[in-house]
């Protein structure tokens, strides 16, 4: 048995050293390297997008290795199966893909001889009602400014969401942005959820998307970015929860979204 596994952190996340004045000698043992495919399907966007790279040694200076040679498939549930196309430097993709909500896509990968397999739900988008303003004056929580609220309905049943943001046209993809909830004690109900950590001042223009995910990327996002705050100290790392098959790490993801937009007026 490993006396360590990798700590893999895909798209944001980094890994933090804090300073300390003693310096403790550890044995570590590194792991075997690893496939990690990092896979989507933006139904909004109809666009299907793969990152395939290889782990290193956990200490080792070297890059990630991208795969370049695989082949990837995608079929709907319809039953047609798409190729993607190869674009180099890792990355595949498949464009104009119609979506088809409330059903499960299933992703092939065949590379140095082995077969990675993975299935992603594709829930019909959570319509957003509106984004309203509140003003907050400075207080120990933040600055002056606005906070912003998301207002939704929930339809019932068991739903997964994910906000981003853009901000006077910048996306906000920063750990301390990223936004998770469900709708395990609000069924059914009309939810207003704030965005109460960011403060924002007239005529700043915000947008958000409300992603709607399945049960599996949920957890998946969460393990990332619970481990990502920890930073990596906790006594045993361990990699995200993955839907993939054969040991690979990262997840396959289908999503679409409603997304509104809100300008900050005085008030």
């Amino acid at each position: 048995m490993k006396t360590l596994k990798y700590l893999t952190i895909i798209g944001f996340a980094a890994l933090f050293m804090p300073a300390c004045q003693k310096v403790i000698d550890v044995t570590v043992d590194d792991a075997d390297e690893n496939f990690v495919i990092d896979a989507f399907y933006d139904a909004n966007a109809e666009l299907v997008g793969v990152r395939i790279t290889r782990t290193k040694a956990l200490f080792s200076p070297e890059p990630n290795e991208t795969i370049d040679n695989a082949d990837v498939t995608l079929t709907t549930p319809s039953g047609d199966v798409f190729n993607l196309v190869n674009l180099g430097n890792g990355n595949y993709e498949l464009t104009n893909l119609t979506p088809e909500f409330d059903l499960s896509y299933k992703m092939t990968v065949l590379m140095e001889g082995e077969v990675f397999e993975a299935t992603a739900f594709l829930p019909t988008p959570i319509p957003l009602d509106s984004l309203t303003q509140e003003y907050q004056p400075a207080s120990l929580f933040g600055p002056e400014g606005y906070i912003i609220f998301m207002n939704l309905t929930d339809p019932g049943g068991e739903n997964f969401y994910r906000a981003m943001r853009i901000v006077n046209g910048e996306p906000l993809t920063g750990l301390g942005d990223q936004f998770l909830f469900d709708n395990s004690f609000t069924s059914g109900n009309v939810q207003t959820v704030p965005f109460f950590a960011s403060r924002y001042q007239p005529d700043d223009t915000i947008t958000v998307e409300l992603r709607s995910y399945s049960r599996e990327a949920a957890q998946y996002f969460s393990d990332l970015l619970s481990l990502a705050g920890d930073g990596g100290q906790s006594a045993a790392p361990a990699n995200p929860r993955t839907n993939w098959s054969n040991g690979a790490l990262g997840v396959f993801n289908a999503y679409g979204y409603d997304a509104k937009t809100i300008i900050i007026v005085e008030e």
